[in-house]
Formats: structure tokens, C-alpha cells, sequence
């Protein structure tokens, strides 16, 4: 469903956020600090809650909508919940009514996008975001990459209002706070290094005048700016620890130690971001390190911010759509500088959850 196809698709919802976003920005002004991270989650949640629930809701003016407070504390971390899902099988959890998340915050999405759904077929309304192709779905089983239903497609199986509600929900998990987060650590870097912000939107201003606007391929034409996502994706990668299980008895090379098929393992991702033998001076900030020539000198398991494989988050290509013109909106229009109350270094939160600063990103900024 995230193809490039439909990437397009929903652009035009990414940028009228975006413009929102700058109208925030612009409000703030120039004379106190911009709490750059609270603006980049009322950014993200406008996107998710208008292309994955068909809400057009006004977060960026509104901070405390429910939406946005019921989100928050779905996100928020329960080590109890940790543990109790490695420790015992799903199949044992769910016979004593176990339920990771609260039951009032299931209630309030399901209704949210029963509600929708339903709105939707009793008045034939149609709107290009990722809701009307799961309703596709659930009426016919099968799109083509260019939205329309394969009437020849033998169907095994049509996707439910249940379904609906669960992968509009895993959505939001997936793209709320790890894309507002990426863009926090991107601006903090950003702001250090000025010689790479000028870059950066030196290529940002060139780039949308030769397209004339900034459009879907304007953002794939802007090289430098993914080579600095993916290199705060490196450097802080979202989430500091992949569970997987391993599908077949691996000998470690050099040793005798053997994983058996069935083992549950924990993929340190901050670990092969920060090994030296692949990236020099890891603590350095440095996007050329994914140019062309540089990856090609490295193999492509030591970066893995969404995992790899089948199991590689499916909302990539959305999270990274809306961070880079999240990033646009800001490097575009302001010159940006740390505030003087913020710590250099920045010290992340580590935590078996998100990788997250322990301080909110305050910004100085300047117009262009």
C-alpha cells in the first residue's frame, strides 16, 4: 500500500500540513524559542489522523485535541508491558483477557474510523488517502498500483472493519512520534553545523526552482537532504533495538556458539550505527558518509532504522515522505540556531522503546 503510487497520492494532504506547520512557525516569531518537537507531533498527527482516518482535524492550532491526548498515551512506555510480552506466548496472554493497550483508547480509534467508514458508503464519498484504499479492500479485496479494482483477482480474503481500525491504528504507531523525532535530532544537527544546513538549503532552494514548486519529485530530487536523514537515522536511530526469532540454527563465525531456530534475539541497531569499521568517527555528523561512492564501500545490514527482510516497517516510505518536508518547511524559510539553554551534546533517553532527547529542541530562528 506505501508505494511510490500512492505516495503521490497523498502529497498534496503532506504539504497543505506543511503549510499549517510554517503558519505555526511564523506565529511564534523571532524573539523567544520555538519548542520545535511540539510542533513537529501536531505536524505528524494532522497527516496520520487526515490520511489513515480521514480526519481533517486542526492539531496545529489546537494542541490539546483529543485525538492528540489519546495518541500521547498510547505511546506512552509500560516496562510491565515489556516484559509480560517476552516472557509469555501471545496465545497465553490472550486467554487470561491480556490487552497491551487500554481498552477506552481501542474504543476511541475503532469508533473513529468505524464512523468514517461508514460516513463514507452511505454518502459515495471518495477522498484520495490511504482510509479510501482499505475500503477498496474491504469491498473488493484488490487494487492495482494505479487505484483500481482488479475485477479478474481471485480474492482469498476481504479485509474487515476490524482490520480497517487495526491498521489504521498501527499507522499512527508507526509514523507518529518516530517521524517528529527523526526531525528533532535532524534540526539539532542542523543548527550545529551551519556549513551543512547552507547546504542543504541551497539544494532545497535550487531544487523547487527548477520544479517550480515543491512537489513529490522535487523531494526525490533532493539528494544532500536524504543523505541527511539518513544520517540522523544513523546516528539516532528511532528504535534502539529490533526484536526478532530466528528461522533457522546460525553458527556465530569464529566461535562455537549456535542460535537455535525459534530464538528470540534483540538486533542493537545503535550498535551497528556507531561500529567504526563501518562508520568512521561515528560521533561525527556527516551525510556524505551515504553518497554514492561511500555506501559502496560498506555492506547495507550496518544500517537498519525500519529493520530489514519481511519484517522492514511498511511505513517507511511514508515517515520518511513527511519528515523530509517537515525539514523543508523549516531549513526552506529560517536560518536556525540552537537556544542557549539547550546542552550540546545532546544526551537521547535511551530506552528499550524510542530513542529520544531527554530535552524538548528549542530553536532560534531567523527568516530568510
Amino acid at each position: 500500500m506505501f508505494t511510490s503510487g500512492k505516495m503521490k497520492m497523498i502529497f498534496s494532504i503532506i504539504t497543505n500540513k506543511s503549510e499549517k506547520l510554517l503558519e505555526a512557525i511564523n506565529k511564534c516569531g523571532t524573539n523567544d524559542a520555538i519548542n520545535a518537537e511540539d510542533l513537529f507531533k501536531r505536524y505528524t498527527t494532522e497527516i496520520i489522523a487526515s490520511t489513515a482516518f480521514g480526519l481533517d482535524i486542526d492539531v496545529l492550532n489546537e494542541p490539546n485535541h483529543k485525538f492528540r491526548e489519546i495518541g500521547e498515551e498510547t505511546l506512552k512506555p509500560h516496562l510491565l508491558n515489556f516484559a509480560l510480552e517476552r516472557i509469555f506466548s501471545r496465545n497465553f496472554l490472550g486467554s487470561i483477557g491480556y490487552q497491551a493497550i487500554a481498552s477506552h483508547i481501542v474504543e476511541y480509534f475503532s469508533k473513529v474510523v468505524k464512523d468514517t467508514l461508514s460516513h463514507r458508503e452511505a454518502n459515495g464519498i471518495e477522498r484520495k488517502d490511504f482510509l479510501q484504499l482499505m475500503l477498496q479492500l474491504k469491498h473488493h479485496g484488490k487494487i492495482n498500483e494505479n487505484d483500481r479494482v482488479d475485477e479478474n483477482q481471485k480474492i482469498k480474503h476481504l479485509l474487515t472493519d476490524n482490520d480497517i481500525v487495526a491498521e489504521s491504528f498501527f499507522m499512527y504507531l508507526a509514523g507518529y512520534e518516530t517521524s517528529a523525532t527523526t526531525m528533532v535530532f535532524a534540526l539539532h544537527e542542523l543548527a550545529l553545523n551551519q556549513e551543512i544546513q547552507n547546504k542543504l538549503r541551497n539544494e532545497i532552494t535550487e531544487v523547487i526552482e527548477k520544479h517550480g514548486e515543491i512537489t513529490y519529485e522535487a523531494v526525490m530530487d533532493m539528494e544532500y537532504l536524504d543523505k541527511v536523514v539518513k544520517e540522523t537515522l544513523r546516528k539516532y536511530p528511532i528504535v534502539p533495538v529490533l526484536p526478532r526469532t530466528c528461522t533457522k540454527d546460525y553458527k556465530i563465525p569464529n566461535t562455537n556458539v549456535v542460535i537455535k531456530k525459534g530464538t528470540a534475539v534483540q538486533i542493537p541497531c545503535i550498535g551497528l550505527h556507531s561500529d567504526p569499521e563501518f562508520y568512521p568517527n561515528p560521533k561525527i555528523f556527516d551525510p556524505e558518509r551515504f553518497s554514492v561512492e561511500n555506501k559502496m564501500r560498506r555492506p547495507d545490514a550496518p544500517w537498519i532504522p525500519f529493520g530489514d527482510g519481511p519484517r522492514q516497517c511498511l511505513g517507511m516510505r511514508l515517515g520518511l515522505l513527511q519528515t523530509k518536508v517537515g525539514i523543508i518547511t523549516f531549513i526552506k524559510n529560517f536560518h536556525i540556531f540552537l537556544d542557549k539553554s539547550m546542552t550540546v551534546p545532546l544526551q537521547p533517553q535511551k530506552s528499550i522503546f524510542l530513542y529520544h532527547p531527554v530535552e524538548e529542541l528549542l530553536l532560534r530562528i531567523e527568516k530568510v
